[in-house]
């Protein structure tokens, strides 16, 4: 990390935000966190789960990150090196971040079980311009075997991972939950925010580079079975693919 980015880095967790920021500072960030990304990564979804993390758009509390983030950390990294291990390394640390945090606010449950596959697929397939919700069914629970194998070969296989057209499949992801208020406070903004903040974090806009050094996974642990959270209506709302004991 260059002096600037520490610069940075410190006056974001101290608050003190760039004027032209449109997003509130950490109030409690951990700073660092020795995880498989960069410590700007983790802070940006630290930062906005500490703001906007709830479906009313407003803040999941101060701890709520710094309580599950490390057993979060190793339940992601166990599930994306356990399928498509080539994958991770060969992303950007922006593009992990993205990733990352799609997986710690997707259900693991029957109707969202490889949805993280399912966004990597539709961005790392060439002849895909626009979210395709038919294919993504196809490999959420495996529900086609035969497309499902694909889409881990071709995810496997991509060495270079295009940010923007991610962007705009989790997106599409986020509009099929069929929350249309917890999509307008928070989903919706969730992508845009976290580049903000990342952003805001090293001290300007980094351009895309792939990782060189593939970094190992931690050892899955159990997962929790607590719900996550629920929604400004009272309804359930989703829960975190880790939330779910069933998920294997």
């Amino acid at each position: 990390m260059n002096l600037h980015e520490q610069v940075s880095r410190m006056k974001s967790m101290m608050g003190l935000i760039n004027e032209d920021s449109k997003w509130k500072p950490c109030k409690k960030c951990i700073g660092t966190y020795n995880g498989s990304m960069s410590d700007c990564a983790y802070e940006a979804i630290e930062r906005f789960e500490e703001n906007y993390g709830t479906a009313a758009g407003t803040s999941m509390g101060n701890t709520y990150f710094e309580g599950n983030w490390k057993r979060f950390n190793s339940i992601i990294i166990g599930r994306i090196e356990g399928l498509v291990p080539s994958a991770w390394s060969a992303m950007s640390d922006k593009f992990k971040m993205q990733l990352w945090s799609f997986m710690y606010n997707s259900d693991s449950g029957g109707t969202d079980k490889f949805r993280w596959l399912a966004v990597l697929y539709l961005t790392a397939n060439p002849d895909i311009t626009t979210f395709d919700k038919s294919i993504t069914t196809k490999i959420i629970n495996k529900k086609d075997p035969v497309f499902f194998k694909e889409a881990v070969k071709l995810v496997s296989e991509t060495s270079s991972w295009d940010y923007e057209k991610f962007i705009k499949m989790l997106d599409g992801q986020y509009k099929t939950y069929g929350n249309e208020g917890a999509y307008n406070n928070s989903w919706s903004i969730r992508p845009t925010a976290l580049t903000d903040m990342y952003n805001d974090c090293t001290g300007g806009d980094q351009p895309e580079e792939k990782e060189e050094e593939p970094i190992e996974p931690e050892d899955k642990t159990d997962l929790p079975t607590e719900p996550r959270r629920k929604d400004f209506d009272g309804a359930p709302y989703l829960k975190t693919m880790l939330d779910n004991p069933d998920y294997n």
